[in-house]
């Protein structure tokens, strides 16, 4: 039983994960002047971030502006010391969550510039429809998506120490 629990737990974080991958990158990719998908490591600090209550909570309320970026990494000067090993606890439900993006082609990956793309457009429950901290961590995943595409792909590379 313990281990259905597990398992359980673990396909409805992917799902969940697949379901912010798709807000952050449509946002991305609308918040960006070339329209460019985001780079595949992009991905690993995002569900770390959103999936932190604190985290999710500070950001989802925030405006798209980058600006806003700036404000929540100095209200904790650990968010970055605390994402990294987070990433790598994480890596294996980010490695899920993209596999059931990339098969249910809600997402897309161009292998030729590394770069992720939403894919087939999907329904998906009004905001009104979710619990406060789902709603908060698919609003956090937003902002995210506009605050990366407003970096430079060095800056974010550099700030959560990627290493491809």
């Amino acid at each position: 039983m313990n281990n259905q629990l597990n398992e359980f737990e673990v396909i409805q974080n992917a799902a969940i994960g697949a379901h912010v991958f798709y807000e952050f990158i449509k946002r991305y990719e609308n918040s960006n002047k070339d329209k460019l998908g985001p780079l595949l490591p992009f991905m690993f600090p995002v569900l770390p971030i959103v999936f932190t209550k604190e985290y999710a909570e500070q950001i989802a309320n925030r405006n798209f502006k980058i600006g806003s970026f700036y404000k929540v990494i100095t209200l904790d000067n650990s968010f970055f010391i605390n994402i990294v090993p987070k990433m790598q606890e994480l890596s294996e439900t980010t490695y899920k969550a993209l596999g059931l993006s990339f098969s249910s082609k809600i997402l897309t990956y161009d292998k030729e510039n590394s770069r992720i793309y939403t894919g087939r457009r999907v329904n998906i429950l009004k905001s009104s429809e979710l619990s406060k901290p789902y709603q908060n961590i698919i609003k956090s995943s937003q902002r995210l998506g506009s605050w990366f595409a407003q970096l430079k792909d060095d800056e974010i590379i550099s700030y959560f120490n990627l290493n491809f």
